[in-house]
Parts: C-alpha cells; sequence; structure tokens
C-alpha cells in the first residue's frame, strides 16, 4: 500500500485526497478538531490559540517558531480552498487601550497646564505703574446744619404762598401772604357771595343787549381760554400754575374795567362794586405781605430744629447731646417760640455744615483734613468734608464738618447714615515689582535700555497689588514700566 512522504511544517502540502494519519494516542476534544490543510503533528494542544502554541518538542516557556501564513504564503494557498480561515488577532481591544492611553495622557497635561497657571507667577517679566486710592473709611450717624432762617408769627389764621416751593428768591421778593386773628373764612365767604351777585348780574346785562358787542366777546373768550389752562394743569397736565393764574387774574381785570366803564350809569352794578370793594379792604386789614430779606432758598417746611441747631452753635453740641438728637429729640425752644408758628424757611447757598458722630472708634482725626463723606439712605450724594473740630466722649467720637457742595442736596435731610473716608492718592505696582537694594525698598524702573532703582514707601497691599508713594518727587510716574521679580 503506498504511504504519503511526510514533509518537515514548513514544506507540508496537504494530499488531495485526506489529511495525513494521525499520530498514535493523539486525541482532540471535538470543539478543537484541527483546521483542514494543517498536518495533525502539528496542532497546538487544548487551551492555547493556534498562532502562540508552540510545536511539539519546544517547552511552553519557550517563544514559538513562526508559523506560516497560509494567506501570504501562496504554495498553501492551494490547501486553504474550501477550508474556513484561521482566527485572525483581535484588533478593537488593542485600539482601545491606544485611545484610554492618549486620553489619560491628555488629562494629565490638562491638569500639569493648570497648576501651573494657578500656582506658578505669571511669565510676564514687566507692569505698568498705575493710578490708586487707598485710606481708610468710617460708618456713623449725621446730623445736617444748614445755614438757614425761620420766619414765624402768631395768631395766623391763613397763609396764600406766592414764591415756589425750593425756588431761589431775591432780597425784597414776595414770599407769601399771611393772614393774622380778625380774619377767618367767613371773611372770604363773605366776599365771594358779593363777587357771584357781580358776575350774575353782568350775565344778565349781557343776555339783554341787543347789539353785538366785539369787544365783550373777545374779553369773555379769554378769560375762558385761560380758565380752561388753569383746569387743565390742576387735572395733571403740564404747565405752570402760578403763571396761569397771574395771566387768568389779568383777563378777568380787563373784563371788569370793560364792564365798570361800559355800564358805569348802572346803580345796581356800581353798588355792589362798592359791596366788593368794601370787603376787600377789611380783609386786607389782616393781610401781611413777607418779602424776602436776603437772596436765598426758600421753604415753606420745617421740622423743629432750625431755631436750636444752628451754624452759630453747632460746635457746642457734646456727642451725647448730639446722639439725643439723632434719636429725633429736638433742641429746646426759647420761651420767646413758644405759641409762634413757622411760615418758611430761608436757605443760604454755599457752604452746610455735618455733626457726625461714630461709635466704637479708635480714630484719630486731624483738624483741617478734607475727608469724602457720602450720605447713605437716599442718594448716594458724596462730597469733600472738612473736619473744623473733633470731640470724644468714651468710644464716640464726634466730627464737626464743613461741606462746599449745593445745600440743595440736603433741603430735606435732617440726620442719616454716612460713610466717611480717609483717603490718599497713591500709585500701584504688582507685588513682585518690589525690590530691596541696600536695605531700601523701592522698584525697578525700564525706560528703553536703562533700568532705574527708584525708592518708594509702601502705604498697604492687597490682592496682589502694593500701593506706594515715591519717597522722591518725580521720580515715579503713572503709565511708568516697571520690572517684576
Amino acid at each position: 500500500m503506498r504511504r504519503n512522504k511526510q514533509l518537515p511544517p514548513q514544506q507540508m502540502t496537504p494530499n488531495q485526497g485526506g489529511f495525513g494519519a494521525m499520530p498514535p494516542n493523539q486525541a482532540y476534544p471535538p470543539q478543537q478538531i484541527p483546521p483542514q490543510g494543517f498536518p495533525p503533528q502539528q496542532m497546538p494542544p487544548q487551551g492555547f490559540p493556534p498562532q502562540q502554541m508552540p510545536p511539539q518538542g519546544f517547552s511552553p516557556q519557550m517563544p514559538p517558531p513562526q508559523m506560516p501564513d497560509p494567506m501570504a504564503d501562496p504554495n498553501l494557498m492551494g490547501g486553504m480552498q474550501g477550508a474556513p480561515a484561521p482566527n485572525k488577532p483581535q484588533s478593537d481591544n488593542t485600539f482601545v487601550k491606544l485611545l484610554s492611553v492618549i486620553v489619560a495622557i491628555g488629562a494629565v497635561l490638562y491638569l500639569l497646564s493648570y497648576a501651573y497657571n494657578v500656582f506658578v507667577p505669571s511669565g510676564t517679566n514687566f507692569a505698568s505703574v498705575k493710578s490708586a486710592t487707598v485710606g481708610q473709611t468710617y460708618q456713623g450717624d449725621v446730623l445736617i446744619v444748614r445755614d438757614e432762617t425761620v420766619y414765624d408769627d402768631e395768631g395766623i389764621t391763613n397763609i396764600q404762598y406766592v414764591a415756589e416751593e425750593n425756588s431761589h428768591v431775591a432780597r425784597s421778593n414776595v414770599v407769601c401772604y399771611v393772614y393774622t386773628a380778625g380774619y377767618s373764612q367767613r371773611e372770604r365767604t363773605a366776599l365771594q357771595n358779593y363777587r357771584e351777585q357781580i358776575k350774575l348780574y353782568q350775565i344778565e346785562l349781557l343776555n339783554n343787549e341787543n347789539t353785538f358787542d366785539q369787544k365783550m366777546d373777545r374779553l369773555v373768550a379769554d378769560v375762558n381760554t385761560r380758565a380752561l389752562e388753569v383746569r387743565s394743569i390742576v387735572q395733571g397736565g403740564s404747565g405752570n400754575m402760578l403763571n396761569l393764574e397771574n395771566v387768568l387774574g389779568n383777563a378777568i381785570d380787563s373784563r371788569q374795567m370793560y364792564f365798570r366803564e361800559k355800564y358805569a350809569d348802572d346803580q345796581r352794578l356800581s353798588r355792589l362794586y362798592d359791596d366788593e370793594s368794601t370787603q376787600l379792604k377789611r380783609i386786607e386789614s389782616w393781610k401781611k405781605q413777607n418779602h424776602a430779606s436776603f437772596d436765598a432758598i426758600v421753604s415753606f417746611y420745617t421740622d423743629g430744629y432750625e431755631y436750636g441747631l444752628t451754624v452759630k452753635n453747632f460746635e457746642e453740641f457734646s456727642p451725647a447731646q448730639v446722639q439725643r438728637m439723632i434719636n429725633g429729640e429736638k433742641p429746646e425752644e426759647t420761651a420767646a417760640r413758644r405759641g409762634r408758628m413757622d411760615i418758611y424757611r430761608m436757605v443760604r447757598e454755599g457752604d452746610w455744615y455735618a455733626l457726625m458722630l461714630i461709635n466704637n472708634s479708635t480714630w484719630n482725626p486731624v483738624q483741617g483734613n478734607t475727608l469724602r463723606l457720602t450720605l447713605e439712605q437716599f442718594s448716594n450724594t458724596t462730597v469733600d468734608a472738612t473736619i473744623q473740630s473733633f470731640a470724644k466722649s468714651g468710644n464716640s467720637l464726634l466730627l464737626r464738618l464743613r461741606i462746599s457742595s449745593n445745600v440743595q442736596d440736603v433741603m430735606y435731610i435732617r440726620s442719616c447714615r454716612a460713610q466717611i473716608g480717609e483717603y490718599s492718592d497713591a500709585i500701584s505696582v504688582p507685588e513682585r515689582a518690589l525690590f530691596t537694594q541696600n536695605d531700601t525698598l523701592g522698584v525697578v524702573v525700564v525706560r528703553g535700555t536703562q533700568k532705574l532703582f527708584v525708592p518708594v514707601e509702601l502705604i498697604s497691599k492687597a490682592n496682589g497689588e502694593a500701593y506706594i508713594k515715591p519717597q522722591y518727587a518725580n521720580t515715579l510716574h503713572i503709565g511708568d514700566t516697571v520690572q517684576l521679580f
């Protein structure tokens, strides 16, 4: 019987009719039957992938020899027709592992970059000198003192205002009319009755006219037009009420004068005019004109502090007295003031004053210093205030301040919370710009190719910035470039 010649593994070719004889005592589980085209003696034992198992005769620890690739070797391709391809290496797991490594490296680089930006100083070697304001602020209660004069009277029954509230009035201008004792609403009612009778009788005379009076018609139309304008403002329209009232009054006077001329011979109308005139004189006897005694701002609102708290005596009050006034206790009135009624106040423009009480303060202010005062709770008005004097009582500090600003900002403020600051102008540089040379603190200014050490005085540090002043004038300017260390 003819036997097939057995070749070495790399030269082995399959028979056309089947596989070579199985070696004795060699057995394979059903799931590991060797694929067609491989000699039985070269099949890997159970538990190893075909491409990684050592051939028989090698110990498992030794690396296996390179197995021929039937797909790459054309000599083996002929015997693989119709046979299943050997298992290919899995490349998906390798790609996933590579991608994981790349992501991990990227994350590490990002963390290193973030830590460097946060903890390592900036690599910038230069910075610019900037302007700055530094200082300490203190909070407390403020009592406003204005240069104002109050006008009052006794036995007042009525006030007729002429000037507008919070307006400027010149000396000798009429501020208001005041009606004193003896005048009552009954007198005004009697005057109104006489005028109503005159009005009704004038209408009757006009209705009895047989001829058209062009001048009378024009005067009546003018009165009606002005009256409608006044009513429009009363109902919420825009305009100057005082001016319109004056224009309406002039229109009524012009019409009345023409009535007197046209019906001068009418005895009934003349008698009504006489009654009205007599009543007016009676009222005028109880009416007083109040004129402005100096140029000022006028206000018809008072709060009772105007007499006892003035620019002449405000420096006489102690911290305890100021605290009581801030709490609402008004200065004591003199006996002459009792029973009198405030009419208006005249406020001089220019400087006004303030008493500021700061509790639990260890501050030692300097008389004559000008500070910045901010009034809170209203419009946050900020003004420059000069310390006139100050007083201490226990932990309470009382500042007496003079303010040169528009007094209209505080026309209706008596007390409020405030903040005052002891500020000074300075310049700022990064803290890294500070450099000590020969035990002298300074900065290194870079001008072109030259570097100049400038001694400075350190005022304070905050948020990485150093607030400084040059020790010598004109040695450091805003915008100069300084070196960082």
